[in-house]
């Protein structure tokens, strides 16, 4: 049984794991000589890459209806259309199919990303749009590529030495974000910062697209399955003209940014792993937990372990907000569940111990731990809470006391009075005669 044990939790971890193995497709309507360095430093990550143009045979998602890749990466600057292959409704059930996508598109994007971008909340700019900024941008560019600095206060995604690594140089197309929550700005613009379009001159300089700091440059986005997309307004910042380090623009924000990018698009960071999710009695054997009944008033212990994959090995994450509900329609139960100290160090053990509800019926005890940066957990497990059997009941309730000795007073008050009378002798009656 143990044995048993061990092995499933080795092939968990082994399949937890698997960012370090995973394939790329990397597609573009253009040469991709120019991402060499980008596309190598994947591959020295650990990732099996394939490069394709767009029009290739071999730039296929799905072959007999399974998904032929687990990440994609595409690369447009040209093509106003990618296809039928990597339609919005293709890509959407490639996700949907657990793969991961980013995109990098400059000005003249292709309409379907732009479709694609509107169903995720992501509004991109028009085409030959640019974004510009007169004040913080590198010399001789016309201002536009841009010097940014606001990246995602988000450890979890952009990391610390991102953030002191400098100014990262962007050259591109701009968006702003709707309300989704599962949309998250990584990359944003200065005050200064707007969106330039050539044919629109006049027009842009009163009332410009998006401006300022609610004009983003990269953003992402996680699905409530935890399969990621990233979008990127600029493929020029992957070239090697900024991360080849024999490149005299070469940036190290953008080496480090691009790093961090593809790290959590592609989950080998941020992506936590729930397991070993228990319930039972207080005290009792692991092996006699998860029963399918209980009874109410019993104290009861939940249990689970949560992981977090970070540069493609599992640690333990802890943290002081995973909170566990007991629901039957609605919460009996919502309490924070506390973090046990244990000697693994590949996971971290949660326990949150609390008294059955005095109610019978099916309950479900949910874990749903949504963080930005971080895919969800979403883990159920349902069980029944019954009644006291008959023969369980205490034979003797101590607030039934006074009825009790009021029963017994009663009944001694009759015997007694019961005795009297008959231990009574009637005196004789006196008749007078006549």
């Amino acid at each position: 049984m143990k044995r048993a044990l061990c092995l499933l939790i080795a092939l968990s971890w082994s399949l937890f794991a698997q960012g370090l193995h995973q394939t790329i497709l990397a597609v573009a309507d253009h040469s991709l000589e120019d991402y060499s360095t980008f596309l190598n430093s994947l591959t020295e990550n650990g990732y099996d890459v394939t490069t394709a143009n767009v029009r290739d045979e071999k730039s296929q998602l799905f072959q007999y209806g399974e998904r032929m890749y687990d990440n994609i990466i595409l690369l447009s600057s040209q093509s106003k259309s990618f296809g039928a292959t990597f339609s919005p409704k293709a890509i959407l059930e490639f996700t949907q199919a657990g793969g991961n996508v980013l995109f990098a598109a400059g000005s003249n994007l292709p309409e379907g990303i732009r479709e694609l971008g509107r169903q995720l909340d992501i509004y991109i700019g028009e085409r030959h749009s640019s974004v510009v900024d007169h004040f913080h941008s590198v010399e001789s560019s016309n201002d536009e590529s841009v010097l940014l600095d606001a990246v995602s206060e988000n450890p979890y995604i952009i990391s610390d030495e991102t953030r002191q690594a400098g100014s990262i140089v962007y050259k591109g197309n701009g968006h702003y974000l709707g309300t989704n929550h599962r949309a998250q700005p990584v990359l944003r613009g200065h005050p200064s910062t707007y969106v330039y379009n050539k044919k629109s001159e006049g027009k842009v300089s009163e009332d410009p697209w998006a401006a300022g700091t609610q004009l983003f440059l990269v953003s992402v986005f996680q699905n409530d399955a935890g399969e990621r997309i990233g979008f990127s307004g600029s493929p020029e910042m992957f070239t090697n003209t900024y991360l080849s380090p024999n490149s005299p623009s070469y940036s190290a924000a953008n080496a480090l940014f691009a790093r961090d990018l593809t790290n959590w698009v592609f989950q080998r960071v941020a992506v936590l792993k729930a397991s070993d999710m228990t319930y039972g009695k207080v005290g009792e054997p692991y092996e006699l937990r998860n029963a399918s009944t209980y009874r109410i008033k019993d104290q009861m212990v939940f249990s689970i372990d949560i992981a977090i994959l970070n540069d493609g090995q599992p640690q333990p994450y802890v943290a002081d907000d995973v909170q566990m509900e007991l629901v039957m329609l609605d919460p009996y139960y919502r309490v924070n569940m506390v973090p046990v100290a244990s000697d693994s160090k590949t996971y971290q053990h949660y326990e949150a111990v609390l008294t059955a509800p005095d109610h019978y019926g099916v309950f479900t005890y949910k874990i749903a731990y949504n963080r930005p940066g971080l895919n969800p957990i979403d883990e159920k497990a349902t069980f029944t809470i019954r009644q006291f059997y008959h023969n369980e009941y205490p034979r003797f309730l101590p607030h039934a006391y006074p009825y009790y000795v009021s029963c017994f007073a009663v009944l001694g008050a009759f015997l007694i009075f019961c005795g009297i009378w008959l231990v009574q002798i009637p005196k004789a009656s006196s008749k007078k005669q006549k």
